[in-house]
């Protein structure tokens, strides 16, 4: 993360009001009567990812993967801003399950500037629902100067099991100093 990126907070719902909350929503999509243009309420179903049980967040990001495009700038500020890193874990892994390609600068940038290597890796199946304007710059990623973006980059490259992806990752294994990333790399040539 760039020293100019402020991560920012929200309060967290408890448990009981974000259940209630993802239920109404839910019943909400399946009468075709949630409104997509409430903001405050969008802001609010992403904070839902921030809940500490993971079947939770699940459900959260199934239900924001169906309200779709309405929700992705709020997951793409949750993923560039928020302070709390499972919030943007799951609002990585939510971008996938809408599967946006708009969405790929954000996650690219994610998987490049971020510290937190878990992060870095969600954007991974993202960039590969993906792939074709991201070949180029995975490619790139392979020469990067930080490991930890290599290694999602070979791995990523191996998603998309595309050939044109296949000579890159042979240049670079051989120039590959790390040894964890060597064996990924070896891994998406096989």
């Amino acid at each position: 993360m760039a020293n100019s990126e402020v991560r920012l907070t929200q309060p967290s719902l408890n448990p009981a009001d974000t259940d209630t909350l993802v239920q109404k929503v839910s019943s909400q999509l399946a009468e075709n009567s949630f409104d997509a243009d409430n903001e405050p309420l969008l802001q609010q179903l992403v904070e839902c990812l921030g809940d500490t049980r993971g079947m939770t967040r699940l459900r959260v990001a199934e239900t924001l993967g169906e309200i779709g495009q309405p929700i992705v700038p709020f997951l793409e500020t949750a993923l560039k801003h928020h302070a709390n890193p499972v919030v943007w874990r799951a609002a990585a892994k939510t971008l996938i399950l809408i599967a946006d390609p708009g969405t790929i600068p954000t996650l690219l940038h994610a998987l490049l500037n971020d510290p937190d290597t878990v992060v870095k890796g969600s954007p991974v199946a993202a960039l590969a629902l993906s792939y074709q304007p991201t070949l180029s710059p995975l490619v790139d990623l392979l020469n990067h100067e930080d490991w930890e973006t290599r290694k999602p980059a070979a791995l990523t490259l191996m998603k998309i099991a595309d050939p044109q992806g296949l000579p890159p990752l042979q240049r670079a294994i051989y120039q590959e100093p790390k040894p964890a990333v060597h064996k990924e790399m070896a891994l998406a040539i096989s």
